[in-house]
């Protein structure tokens, strides 16, 4: 008879993995005569509440390497200062906001840059120069010392060698994309939904590939391959939007490209191929390159709008089947015994957001805790000293434009001191021998990274500090009770500043980023080939930040306690999100395809007398202030083709390539895309009641 061999799930590996890095710091500091154990317990809590125990000794270099930068720049801010303490707190507080800025604007594992800038106060001794070197070094080393202990046991005890999921993912995302392009004719809706789980996929992919590394297995293709094909599918992903986003007739219009058919069977065999392709791991076969053919009469018998939907067609087609033409390429070259360099241009993203306005905004509360905090311990000299400053600034990070509530965190912690008080009466004095109070350590632990979401068991974790854990215990509850002081004075300052100068509710920040978002959007679809250094800057500015946006909204939306509300429901604000998503890549495909040097193209704009984009977008900045009905569509519309038959009848066809009018009425269909969107997110926005969402709520 066999025996079933116990599963024991991630979350129970990490609990254990994390709590006994806790354990073994403590007994291995007081069996050293080590003191600060306290610092080394403290960094693996800050640690494991960002990311995992599976981390790599990679990442545990660059946790050193901050640590020991951090200590770098605290020591040489003291040997400057040595006599001027509010120079050296503002140089300190200069520092210290700019690592917290890199923190927040990082978007992968920011644990190296929390320990640079917790590191960097720490070293600092309540004012004093003396021996302030040699209880830098000590702080610094058991720094180290926690993050060591951390990655060894990470590393050694169910070691996560993580399964490369690329190869599943990308079948995931190609199966997603495969039934939009079949599902292209479908209504606006169900398109919404088909391409909502395709971008869900395409992020699943990213995010497989990214984590790609020295702990991953089955790294059947390289790196530049994955990323190749991440960058081809980001392709794939924009002309299948386009061919899916319509509700007009154009599928109707679909016999005018003579060939269509022919295209439509050869993309889906593209697509199947490509599936075996990646399951496989074989090379298949790669189709010859399609290009539309028109029936010329039936296409000058239609009118402009129409004539601009096929041709649009047309070569959107034909980008697609472009790009599966270079997808099922590129993995033959790599999936071939003799592999080939990859030529095929990757497009690097920046693994920071640059200058958004919520981390500017963080870094500026970031600094003026620092401050407030620092004027406590100037004034007051509670006890801790500047412990508070730094726990005070350090977990900003943790509470200002974020979910979490420092009050929720001083409900944590209540427990934690409650847990701990217990802890010190009744469990601490019975201990006599070291293993025990490693036991007791881990069961703390545990108890914390299991139980407890990993950003909230920090501050549970944190009331074991409040124990004064030694190798010579003398238990006196003045100080357990002064210990208790300094974590409800830096929470109570966290407190304060989650509510001013700065309103971080969930609402108010969803309203804030909607605006953000049609701010950006105007400024995107104002560009031209005449706009000034300035506003080139702020279409770049709205490029690289008009999707991160999108992300903020949908966290917000999330936590929007819409039972307060009488008119707003969860479904309305995910749908209006949703769209603007769909918004978004509509414009940023617009800023890529944005034809400077098409003469035929800068004419219409100069002509244009056609309500523009920009100036709908515009008007939805604050309050949505103008709204399209069903007739006032119909009316833009009219007015749309109006005018391009003016526009056209002037028009001297000779001083034009046929590229030039091709791409011209690419353009149009583009434009009316996004009208499409932005209509529906009208609808939403009329649905949604944005006023009642400003009324004050706790």
């Amino acid at each position: 008879m066999k025996t079933k061999s116990i599963e024991i799930s991630d979350k129970l590996k990490f609990a254990i993995k994390a709590s006994l890095s806790l354990a073994l710091v403590v007994l291995i500091s007081f069996a050293m005569g080590w003191t600060q154990s306290s610092v080394a317990m403290v960094t693996i809590m800050i640690i494991a509440s960002v990311g995992s125990v599976g981390d790599s000794v990679s990442k545990g270099i660059l946790r050193i390497v901050g640590t020991v930068i951090g200590a770098t720049l605290g020591i040489t801010l003291i040997a400057i200062f040595p006599q001027d303490r509010m120079l050296y707190l503002l140089w300190l507080s200069i520092f210290v906001t700019v690592t917290l800025y890199l923190t927040r604007a990082y978007q992968g594992d920011n644990s190296a840059f929390m320990l640079t800038a917790v590191t960097m106060m720490m070293v600092f001794q309540n004012g004093s120069v003396e021996n302030s070197f040699l209880y830098s070094i000590d702080k610094t080393f058991m720094t180290v010392f926690g993050i060591t202990i951390y990655t060894l046991v990470g590393i050694f005890l169910w070691p996560v060698n993580t399964k490369d999921t690329s190869k599943e993912d990308t079948l995931a995302l190609l199966e997603a994309q495969k039934k939009l392009f079949e599902g292209r004719d479908d209504t606006l809706e169900l398109s919404t939904k088909l391409w909502q789980d395709l971008i869900a996929k395409e992020q699943t992919l990213r995010e497989a590939t990214l984590s790609r590394g020295s702990n991953t297995i089955q790294q059947e293709l390289s790196d530049k391959s994955w990323q190749t094909i991440l960058s081809s599918n980001r392709k794939l992903n924009e002309q299948l939007l386009l061919l899916s986003h319509r509700n007009d007739k154009s599928s109707s219009l679909q016999y005018i490209i003579k060939n269509y058919d022919k295209a439509v069977t050869e993309i889906e065999t593209m697509f199947q191929n490509l599936l075996i392709a990646v399951n496989d791991t074989k090379e298949v076969e790669v189709a010859s390159t399609w290009k539309a053919e028109y029936d010329r009469e039936a296409l000058i018998a239609l009118s402009h709008l129409e004539r601009a939907s096929v041709v649009a067609m047309g070569r959107e087609l034909s980008a697609l089947h472009q790009e599966l033409i270079g997808l099922t390429t590129c993995l033959n070259r790599a999936m071939s015994p003799i592999p080939d360099f990859d030529t095929h241009a990757v497009s690097s993203q920046s693994s920071f957001i640059w200058w958004d306005s919520d981390h500017l905004k963080g870094s500026l509360l970031s600094f003026i805790i620092f401050w407030v905090s620092t004027g406590l311990w100037i004034y007051f000299n509670p006890p801790g000293g500047f412990l508070i400053v730094t726990l005070a600034t350090a977990m900003s990070v943790l509470t200002t434009f974020s979910p979490v509530k420092p009050s929720a965190l001083m409900i944590v912690f209540s427990i934690a001191f409650f847990f701990a008080a217990l802890s010190y009466i009744a469990v601490l004095p019975q201990l006599r021998y070291g293993w025990e109070l490693g036991l007791f350590i881990f069961f703390y632990g545990f108890i914390g990274f299991y139980l407890i979401p990993p950003k909230l068991s920090l501050f549970f974790l944190l009331g074991m500090m409040t124990l004064g854990l030694n190798n010579e215990m003398s238990y006196n509850m003045d100080i357990f009770l002064l210990i208790l002081f300094v974590f409800y004075a830096f929470l109570s300052i966290l407190l304060l500043f989650y509510y001013i100068p700065f309103s971080t509710k969930a609402q108010d920040l969803f309203i804030t980023n909607k605006n953000r978002f049609f701010t950006l959007a105007k400024n995107l679809s104002s560009l031209s080939a005449k706009n000034s250094l300035l506003d080139r800057y702020k279409s770049h500015y709205s490029k690289t930040h008009l999707l991160h946006i999108v992300t903020k909204m949908k966290l917000w939306a999330e936590h929007i306690d819409t039972a307060y509300y009488d008119n707003v429901d969860s479904s309305q604000l995910q749908s209006f999100v949703e769209e603007c998503e769909r918004l978004a890549h509509l414009l940023l495909l617009q800023e890529a395809k944005i034809i400077r040097d098409n003469p035929l193209a800068e004419a219409f704009l100069e002509q244009n007398r056609v309500v523009k984009i920009e100036e709908v977008l515009a008007s939805h900045i604050t309050t949505p202030s103008q709204h399209y009905d069903r007739e006032s569509q119909k009316e833009l519309y009219q007015k749309s083709q109006d005018f391009l038959d003016t526009f056209f009848s002037t028009l001297n066809y000779d001083d034009y390539t046929l590229e030039e009018i091709a791409s011209f009425y690419e353009s149009i269909n583009l434009r009316k895309s996004i009208w499409i969107s932005l209509f529906r997110c009208e609808e939403f926005m009329e649905q949604i009641d944005f006023k009642g969402l400003k009324i004050s709520s706790f």
